[in-house]
């Protein structure tokens, strides 16, 4: 059986809705199929960074809302400043427009001092 098969969408969503659950897929079996291993001739870890901001769109749909846009930013922060047994703090925040006319703000935060 072709791999290809196994995750067609039935013919009743709309083709861009298809598409961007096709997208996705794929995505997501990128995102799994990168793994790391630590070298093992490296003889000290590399460094932390201290501050780091990632952004990631964020694309739904849902009959209530219609089509969803927006953004996903998570904030890395490191208030010990390299001591690894303290994990790196982070911000998350979410914004998003729906064609309802409706926007929705959302953040959550974790501080790690110790």
């Amino acid at each position: 059986m072709n791999n290809l098969n196994a995750i067609r969408l039935p013919k009743k969503f709309p083709d861009w809705i298809r598409f961007m659950l096709s997208a996705g897929w794929l995505v997501f079996y990128a995102t799994l199929s990168q793994g790391q291993t630590q070298d093992s001739l490296s003889k000290s870890p590399a460094p932390r960074d201290y501050k780091r901001l990632d952004i990631f769109p964020a694309i739904s749909y849902s009959p209530e809302t219609k089509l969803t846009l927006g953004a996903i930013g998570i904030y890395y922060l490191d208030l010990r400043k390299g001591d690894r047994n303290t994990p790196l703090s982070n911000i998350d925040f979410l914004a998003v427009y729906t064609l309802n006319k409706q926007i929705l703000l959302e953040s959550r935060w974790e501080v790690f001092t110790h």
